[in-house]
């Protein structure tokens, strides 16, 4: 049994998926190793929320995200665009991530910005946050690593 939950927030339709059999947590890109992209503060907040709410009393082994962008020094992820990332986290993640998420979402007190944690950052996404440049950027990037899933499903 695999249960799906809508966490917009990195992208309108996020979800997460949890087995039952496994007890493992399926986040998508909202909570792995690496930058976590905020798209919708707002809604990440709520959708975190609503995570921690779904696994209250429910087994937790393991949080796998989609990748990782962060190295195995704590704090320290690898630039954006990186393919060589030599020395990187561990892709699971526990519960403890997710309430550490919370504590640093609820800290900036419905304002985003960029904050590095242990093992994962928040990076809000938007004109404000990213000069233009970057934003293009960094859309590129979104581009290729779309384009570069697709040949390989081929």
């Amino acid at each position: 049994m695999i249960d799906l939950i809508p966490i917009p927030g990195h992208s309108d339709v996020s979800v997460a998926l949890y087995d039952r059999n496994t007890a493992l947590l399926f986040p998508g890109d909202s909570l792995y190793p690496g930058r976590l992209y905020v798209h919708d503060f707002a809604a990440f907040q709520a959708s975190t929320e609503r995570m921690i709410k779904f696994t209250e009393g429910k087994p937790v082994a393991h949080i796998l995200g989609n990748h990782i962008e962060q190295s195995s020094t704590p704090f320290l992820d690898y630039p954006v665009g990186t393919m060589y990332q030599p020395n990187e986290h561990e892709i699971a993640l526990s519960r403890g991530s997710l309430l550490e998420l919370e504590d640093a979402l609820l800290s900036m007190h419905g304002t985003a910005r960029r904050m590095a944690m242990r093992d994962f950052s928040v990076w809000p996404v938007g004109d404000e946050f990213m000069p233009p440049d970057a934003m293009k950027e960094f859309e590129k990037h979104q581009k290729e690593e779309k384009l570069k899933m697709w040949d390989h499903s081929q």
